[in-house]
């Protein structure tokens, strides 16, 4: 079964595997803030919900780095078509921040 959640995904960051330079990608953070705001807010200290998102295989590093570059971090088209191919494996709340 395929179910889509339609959120508006503002800006993202990936996450590595490991502290090895050159590890694969294994997980995204999704903002629902431009990266602006969501800066300002974490430097405020105020909470900011993300989502992390975990997928079933490694992220192709070269493709991941390649549209991150490319709009430098901002959840455009492009992110979309890529990574809504992918089995997604786990999905968690993150509260970045305080309050």
């Amino acid at each position: 079964m395929c179910y889509w959640l339609n959120l508006t995904v503002k800006s993202y960051s990936v996450v590595s595997g490991g502290k090895i330079p050159g590890a694969p990608f294994k997980s995204l953070v999704l903002c629902f803030e431009d990266r602006k705001t969501f800066s300002n807010k974490l430097q405020r200290s105020v909470s900011v919900p993300t989502l992390s998102i975990s997928f079933e295989n490694d992220i192709p590093r070269k493709k991941a780095l390649s549209l991150y570059i490319k709009t430098f971090g901002v959840w455009s088209q492009a992110e979309k078509d890529f990574y809504g191919k992918l089995i997604v494996k786990d999905i968690g709340g993150i509260n970045q921040g305080r309050n």
